[in-house]
């Protein structure tokens, strides 16, 4: 009695393998080959350092661009304040600090609210004179 046969769930009268896989070995019970994979290549750069930490205002001044943007425009301008004084403070750090891409979406996201902020007010004055112009003269 062979080894492979004394083991549970092994079939006392298995075929030989084929010649296919006589070479590559037999698995346990059963005829097919084990697989042996390579080990993987490493990884590029130096191991244990990761991405730079974002900057602490990084999702404010992204909040407050979308906020100022999409609802109300007063909080647009705190976007582009917030947002140009982190975006020197990450050019500054010399790459120790990230998230510049993030806060230079706020930043501009604050730009264009606050510019649809200034042509709202505006509009609002002209049509305040237009309806004092129009109220006075009937």
């Amino acid at each position: 009695m062979r080894a492979r046969d004394a083991e549970p769930g092994c079939a006392r009268d298995t075929a030989p393998p084929p010649a296919v896989f006589r070479s590559a070995g037999v698995g346990r019970c059963g005829y097919y080959p084990r697989m042996s994979y390579p080990t993987p290549p490493p990884g590029y750069g130096y191991p244990g350092y990761g991405p730079p930490p974002d900057h602490p205002q990084t999702t404010t001044v992204l909040i407050l661009g979308i906020i100022g943007l999409v609802f109300c425009q007063f909080c647009a301008p705190f976007a582009w304040v917030i947002g140009k004084k982190a975006l020197n403070e990450i050019d500054a750090s010399g790459g120790t600090v990230g998230g510049r891409s993030n806060v230079m979406v706020g930043y501009i996201l604050g730009i264009i609210g606050s510019a649809l902020l200034i042509i709202g007010a505006i509009v609002a004055i002209i049509y305040v004179i237009a309806l004092v112009a129009i109220v006075g003269s009937a």
